[in-house]
């Protein structure tokens, strides 16, 4: 577009605007039809680089613990994997039973311990009796009890 062109388009407002983009886009040998689709290619390949870039955000520990976790309770039972993925079935408090996997993250809370806050912990640390948040991924089958993938497991003692 020229420098014309352009002081034209500002100086007749949003109809100078939309007359010169329409010189221009014949100029170019392209109709209203062409810009419609360039604009929502655009839109949507705009959308597609935001959710990638929501699928690879790291969530954090504080996130976590800083948001309501979909399930608390007591751990009432433990079963073991499959030997595969799912390293092993917490029953909690007798209402939910959730799947933990390798790609469960799981963090003790060691304050009472005199650390200075939760640390990463394994499957193997997690015993009956303890009190558990859990955040699900993935679909959760309504009970009872509850069925669901655990993404993170904090074990608060």
């Amino acid at each position: 577009m020229s420098d014309q062109h352009s002081a034209e388009a500002f100086r007749g407002g949003r109809r100078g605007f939309w007359r010169t983009l329409a010189r221009w886009l014949k100029g170019l040998g392209l109709g209203l039809a062409a810009l419609v689709a360039l604009v929502l290619a655009s839109a949507l390949l705009w959308i597609a680089i935001d959710a990638i870039d929501l699928g690879t955000r790291q969530e954090t520990v504080s996130d976590v613990l800083q948001s309501a976790p979909d399930f608390r309770g007591s751990v009432t039972g433990i079963s073991p994997g499959d030997g595969h993925d799912v390293l092993g079935v917490l029953n909690v408090s007798d209402r939910a039973s959730v799947r933990v996997t390798g790609n469960t993250r799981i963090l003790l809370g060691i304050v009472g311990y005199g650390g200075s806050g939760p640390i990463q912990g394994g499957f193997e640390d997690i015993s009956v009796g303890q009190q558990v948040d859990v955040w699900f991924t993935g679909a959760v089958t309504e009970g009872p009890p509850i069925e669901a993938e655990a993404r993170w497991v904090y074990v608060r003692d």
